[in-house]
């Protein structure tokens, strides 16, 4: 499993571009980390860091999962 991941990571290319996608990857989750957060506490629902991380992780395991055609119900619950 290692030596597959390894192969995967080298196929990016080179160390430099490796940062940029982990970069990038860290900004997008910030990103809608701090989405949910504005968007609660414009509701006058004030949370803290770690509700922030559950929501954001339990958003996208209800995407990943399968769901009704077009996806209705993951983001509606």
């Amino acid at each position: 499993m290692l030596r597959d991941m390894l192969r995967a990571l080298s196929s990016v290319g080179s160390p430099r571009r490796l940062l940029i996608l982990v970069a990038n990857s860290v900004a997008q989750w910030s990103a809608q980390g701090l989405c949910i957060w504005m968007s609660m506490a414009a509701m006058g629902v004030h949370i803290g860091p770690a509700v922030v991380a559950l929501t954001l992780t339990a958003t996208v395991v209800a995407v990943t999962l399968p769901n009704a055609p077009g996806y209705i119900g993951a983001l509606q619950a």
